[in-house]
Formats: structure tokens, C-alpha cells, sequence
């Protein structure tokens, strides 16, 4: 084999539970996604016809407890397609299909043996249980402080845990993403001030990080951020992540030299194709031995997005990107050392318990307890609409 040189589950079941621990590995195999586009005729009356386009082709890839997996490529590869297939969000356009290998289904993305994890093949239900996902535009409560906004987040997530393990955990967060010092200030309304874009980015990564979800996907996490908040808030990810053995995926649009060296592995897509898969420390020998090294003092993820880009050199007769994917196969340079997963059967019990019931009262009070925080923190918006509802 070539290699490139180097420049809890809340109320998940036991087969699980006890799969999901340090050094668990997480398997993605074959995922591609295609959709259908009509193409219209209008001469002689000729009925439109239909032509495909794959969004994801073929991606397979492996990635371990507390390891981060940095998806990268150009606008239009296919980065958000893909992390909404492996989180299983992505659910089946109108004339569109999710396929595997020889297998093909149309109005579903749950596929066999698309996803496992440590073994054990995963459904929609179980990666609901298992992940948590970060969207990229901040949905925050501005009137809440952001000891609260994390607190809440918890509570909603798991109502039965104590309190004392809940302000432990909340703490240890907020210390771990670098919340602390701005733990009892308020978020911030367009009228009143609160943090800064990137404390909500960070707040909103540790609102999912607090529940200890064994993956967590982040969609351009750093979006929107300078330099120094984008390299704040994945210093803060990957601390907790290998604290608590997180397995994360990142789709991110070109990363600092900085920011990329915060994590483990690299994706690099085109068209919804692999380019490149490796650890970070590998880009620049994988780019050396393919004959176009990285100028000194360039970033690798600049660089990797010059050779990712052909929108700008129609002319050319055979594109950057797929020359490097052909590199890339041809060395074999990312075939999984791990030994492939055994995919078992899962004995799972009832999703509704006989403390089902308790727990959605339970979070309907932290709901309510919410709402009338909002409410009263905000009696000049809702004075004035009370106003105009009582005429």
C-alpha cells in the first residue's frame, strides 16, 4: 500500500451504548446522491426529457473517536450534500434518488449498509440518537444569558439528569469552548447589545457539544468569522472533542494555515468526488508527489483550492481536479488500515417506554420555562403586540 509522506446516549440501547466508547470508528461507505433535472425541447413539440446529475459520487471514507474530518472543496462540490447524507437530514428531492452500489431507492435515504459504526449498521433513528448537527446561521435566544442557552439545551436534550450533573457539565463546557468569562452575559437582540459573532458561534457549537452526542456535524462552522474567531472556535471544538472522544465532521470554505492544523483528517471534493483523503499532515507530500507541491509560505487549503477550481479554465482539456483524483486512486493513498466492518444485526427495544411519557412532561416545563423567560424579558416587543391584538 502507497501512503504520502508526511511534511452517552440518552435512552439508546446497550448494543449500542456499549459500542460507542473510545477508539469507536465511524464508516461511511459507497454514499453518492443524484438528482434529476428536465431538460426542455422546444423544437417539433418534443416532449422535455430527463437527465441525472450526482451530487456525491462514490464517497467512502473511515473516521475514529476524537479524530476531526475537515470537508473541503470549492462552491457546487457537494460538501453540504454530503454531510446531509451521512447525518441521514437529507431526505430524497422530488425525482431525485439516493444509490449505493448496485441497490437503488427512490423515496428514502435510509440505505443498508451505508453507515456503521463500530460494526453496527445505523439507521435514521439511531444517528438522531447518536449525533447532534450544528446548522450554519446562529438560531439563538437573544434575551437569554449564555449560561442559560447551553443549560436549556441540556435539559431539552436529557430532562431526567440531575441538576448537579447539569451544572457540572454545563461549566465544564463553557470553560472548554472559552464561554466562561461571558457566562452570565446576554446573547444579544438587534436592539441591545450582547456577544460577539464568534462567542455565538461557539455558543452554538456548545449547545450541541454539552449533550456529549458521540458525532457531531458542523456546516461552515466557521462562516462569516475572521481569522482569529475562526481559529478560536475549532481550537475550542477540537478540545472538547478529544476530551470526550467526539467524532466530528466540518464542511469548511478555506481554512487558515492555522484552522486546518486543528484537524486530524482532510475530505477534498470536486464535483462530488473524492480528491483526497488523509490526514493534514499528509497534504503537502500527497501535493509533492503529484507534481505540484505547495509554494513556501502558501497554505495547503489555498493551495488545494487553486487545484480544486476549474470553473475559471474552461479551455483546458483535462481538468486540475480530475487529474487529481486519477493521482490520487492510482497510489491508493487512503485505503482504510482499519479492518472493514462486520455489519450485525441490532437487537433494539421499544422507542416508547414506560418513562416516555414522563420525559415529554418533563420537557414541555423546561419548554414553558423558556418561553416565560423570553416573554418577560421582552415585555416591549410583546407589550406592543398584546396592544395591537387587543385593538
Amino acid at each position: 500500500m502507497d501512503t504520502f509522506p508526511s511534511s452517552s446516549a440518552n435512552g439508546f440501547e446497550k448494543s449500542f451504548a456499549s459500542s460507542v466508547s473510545t477508539g469507536s470508528v465511524l464508516s461511511f461507505r459507497h454514499l453518492s446522491y443524484q438528482v434529476k433535472a428536465k431538460q426542455h425541447k422546444y423544437s417539433h413539440g418534443d416532449p422535455p426529457t430527463s437527465a441525472s446529475a450526482l451530487l456525491v459520487d462514490d464517497v467512502s471514507l473511515d473516521i475514529r473517536a476524537g479524530e476531526l474530518l475537515a470537508i473541503m472543496g470549492p462552491s457546487g462540490a457537494g460538501k453540504t450534500t454530503l454531510l446531509n447524507l451521512m447525518s441521514f437530514r437529507k431526505q430524497a428531492m422530488q425525482g431525485g434518488s439516493v444509490s449505493i452500489r448496485e441497490e437503488h431507492f427512490t423515496h428514502q435515504l435510509l440505505i443498508i449498509r451505508q453507515v456503521s459504526l463500530n460494526g453496527n449498521t445505523l439507521n435514521k433513528n439511531d444517528m438522531q440518537e447518536l449525533s447532534m448537527f450544528v446548522e450554519q446561521e446562529d438560531t439563538l435566544i437573544g434575551v437569554l444569558t449564555v449560561r442559560e442557552t447551553v443549560q436549556l439545551s441540556l435539559e431539552l436534550f436529557d430532562p431526567c439528569l440531575p441538576k448537579k450533573e447539569v451544572h457540572a457539565r454545563v461549566g465544564r463546557v463553557l470553560s472548554a469552548m472559552g464561554l466562561s468569562s461571558c457566562a452570565d452575559q446576554r446573547v444579544g437582540t438587534p436592539i441591545s447589545t450582547g456577544i460577539s459573532g464568534g462567542q455565538k458561534r461557539r455558543l452554538t457549537a456548545a449547545c450541541a457539544m454539552v449533550t456529549l452526542p458521540r458525532i457531531l456535524f458542523l456546516d461552515e462552522v466557521t462562516s462569516g468569522l475572521d481569522s482569529t474567531s475562526a481559529r478560536e472556535v475549532m481550537i475550542a471544538i477540537r478540545n472538547l472533542a478529544v476530551a470526550e472522544s467526539i467524532i466530528v465532521l466540518v464542511t469548511i470554505h478555506q481554512p487558515s494555515y492555522e484552522v486546518l492544523s486543528q484537524f486530524t483528517d482532510v475530505l477534498l471534493l470536486a464535483e462530488g468526488r473524492t480528491c483526497f483523503h488523509g490526514k493534514v499532515t499528509e497534504m503537502e507530500g500527497f501535493f509533492e508527489r503529484w507534481g505540484h507541491p505547495v509554494a513556501k509560505f502558501a497554505s495547503p487549503a489555498e493551495h488545494a483550492m487553486n487545484c480544486l477550481n476549474d470553473d475559471f479554465s474552461p479551455t483546458k482539456t483535462k481538468t486540475t481536479a480530475s487529474s487529481m483524483r486519477e493521482f490520487y486512486l492510482s497510489h491508493n493513498s487512503r485505503r482504510s488500515t482499519l479492518e472493514l466492518p462486520k455489519f450485525g444485526v441490532v437487537n433494539r427495544e421499544p422507542h416508547f417506554h414506560s418513562g416516555q411519557v414522563d420525559i415529554i412532561l418533563r420537557r414541555s416545563l423546561v419548554l414553558t420555562r423558556r418561553s416565560v423567560k423570553n416573554y418577560s424579558r421582552n415585555l416591549l416587543a410583546y407589550g406592543v403586540r398584546a396592544g395591537m391584538y387587543a385593538g
